[in-house]
Order: structure tokens, then C-alpha cells, then sequence
């Protein structure tokens, strides 16, 4: 009786061990979801940056424009 309690023991632990590997392997999914999203949104705030620079270094009239549907986008 002892050895099948100490195996239902073990059993119970091993479970619960799974769970938990379980649940990091989820919030690891969420985290990269997270970090692929901000990764996305870096990248097109720099091609902003770019776009602005080189409508100023033209000199061109569209800055106001760009920059204001910039603000709208991000409002």
C-alpha cells in the first residue's frame, strides 16, 4: 500500500509539473505575440522617421500633410 501511495505521490506531482510547463509554454506564446507586435510597430514608426527626413531634406509641401495623417493614424 505504501509504494502505490508513494507512486500516486509522484503521479500527482509529475501532473501538476506538467501544468505548470503548460502554462510557461503559453505565456511564453503570449509574451513573443507581444514582442513581435511592438517589433512591428518599431518598424513603422522608423519608416515614418524616414519618410518625414526625406520630405524635409525635399523640402516639400506634403510634411504637414504626412505628419498630420501620422497623428491621426496613431490618435
Amino acid at each position: 500500500m505504501k509504494k502505490y501511495t508513494k507512486e500516486k505521490q509522484e503521479n500527482m506531482k509529475i501532473t501538476e509539473y506538467k501544468h505548470i510547463v503548460k502554462m510557461q509554454v503559453e505565456s511564453m506564446k503570449e509574451i513573443d505575440f507581444y514582442y513581435q507586435n511592438i517589433r512591428k510597430k518599431n518598424h513603422d514608426f522608423l519608416n515614418h522617421c524616414i519618410t518625414t527626413t526625406r520630405i524635409f531634406n525635399d523640402q516639400k509641401e506634403e510634411v504637414k500633410d504626412y505628419i498630420q495623417s501620422i497623428i491621426k493614424y496613431y490618435q
